[in-house]
């Protein structure tokens, strides 16, 4: 409300006979509204499995009127104050945040009993904040997350992350990148263990049988530079699918390597060691460079088309798009065009020991290879799917 007087004079001690009779000019509405894209954040949020819950020291209306505006809360829906929440046990609190997601007028030891009873029932808690009475319970969260614009210094040391544009948007943002990253880390390790372990197999298997080393130590350092080193590479570059938020999160105890991920390890393992020790073995009246050769051409081939399947352990190479990751494209024809000519160009021939292998014959390997890797993967896919 405002007001004024013309002969008032203003002190430290305002007597109270001043301020009567005054001149009513009128009332002021101050908000701070959210912003419009907040709305979306959180319906990505919900998507995503993340539970988003209000915590604020606003009044319990002005709470429930922003969580409302945001999608937050429905019209139905309540908002829970300090004095009622203290009333509750542990257990009860626990039971209500279930179902509420607006908490008001809290102070710092509330803030800091919601996020430890909700790590306690198996939570992973991400906090933000951005004054000094926040920092309690931004050191207890799994994720402090701090204001970088208004946020207080003390705030800012509490936390593990500053939020520098101080947009909810940009945490769910994260969250998706979060998401991508741990994924490719996941689909590159399994693309390594892969190559590795079928090598191991092969190497193996031919001197059970008795043949020569299919690969020499050079070669073998080769292969693993030029097509791991880059491919690799490739993989870490994926980007974000459509539905990544879609899926369930990870929980806090997830593995690099999970278990339901086994069996298409072992059946790539199983069908990269058929096709490549089956042509080497075909190879071996053309000579034991030749053999080593076309081996070592079959395997790069195969570790390029595996690469394309583990850009997704779910979708089809078909609905992420085959042509969608430039980057991969790019090394895959580099990765192409480098290995021709370490078999093709005499100089590199003799330094790495190979053979000019019948072109021919290089193609239609190298075709039914890259076919026949892709071919199982896209299998396995739509089988787990079904």
């Amino acid at each position: 409300a405002l007001a004024y007087k013309s002969d008032m004079q203003v002190s430290e001690n305002i007597d109270v006979n001043q301020v009567e009779n005054m001149v009513f000019v009128g009332l002021v509405g101050i908000i701070d509204p959210p912003r419009v894209e907040v709305n979306e954040a959180i319906q990505k949020a919900q998507q995503a499995g993340i539970r988003v819950i209000m915590a604020t020291g606003d009044h319990k209306s002005t709470a429930l009127a922003i969580a409302q505006s945001i999608g937050l809360a429905q019209d139905t829906d309540e908002a829970l104050e300090e004095s009622e929440i203290i009333s509750l046990s542990d257990k009860d609190l626990y039971k209500t945040l279930q179902k509420v997601s607006v908490l008001a007028r809290l102070s710092p030891h509330t803030k800091l009993r919601v996020a430890t009873i909700l790590q306690q029932n198996g939570h992973i808690v991400a906090m933000t904040g951005d004054g000094v009475n926040d920092a309690p319970a931004l050191r207890k969260a799994d994720i402090g997350i701090a204001m970088g614009i208004r946020g207080t210094d003390v705030a800012k040391e509490a936390s593990d992350i500053v939020l520098t544009d101080d947009n909810f948007v940009s945490i769910i943002a994260a969250v998706e990148e979060g998401r991508v990253v741990f994924r490719n880390i996941r689909q590159t390790s399994m693309f390594l263990i892969i190559s590795s372990i079928t090598g191991v197999i092969v190497f193996m298997l031919t001197l059970i049988f008795g043949y020569s080393l299919p690969l020499l130590a050079i070669q073998v350092l080769c292969l693993n530079l030029v097509t791991n080193g880059l491919l690799d590479i490739a993989l870490a570059t994926e980007r974000s699918h459509k539905n990544i938020l879609l899926e369930k999160p990870y929980s806090a105890h997830a593995t690099i390597i999970p278990t339901h991920t086994y069996s298409y390890m072992a059946v790539m393992i199983v069908t990269m060691t058929l096709i490549s020790f089956g042509v080497f073995v075909l190879y071996q009246d053309a000579g034991i460079e030749a053999a080593r050769t076309m081996f070592f051409w079959i395997l790069a081939m195969m570790q390029l088309a595996n690469s394309y399947n583990m850009r997704s352990a779910q979708k089809s190479l078909l609905e992420i798009g085959v042509w969608s990751n430039r980057v991969m494209n790019g090394i895959a024809v580099f990765l192409i065009g480098l290995i021709l000519l370490m078999i093709y160009q005499p100089f590199l021939q003799r330094i790495l020991q190979f053979s000019p292998i019948n072109i021919y014959d290089a193609l239609l390997y190298g075709v039914i290879a890259v076919i026949g890797i892709i071919g199982v993967g896209e299998m396995y896919k739509w089988v787990r799917i079904k």
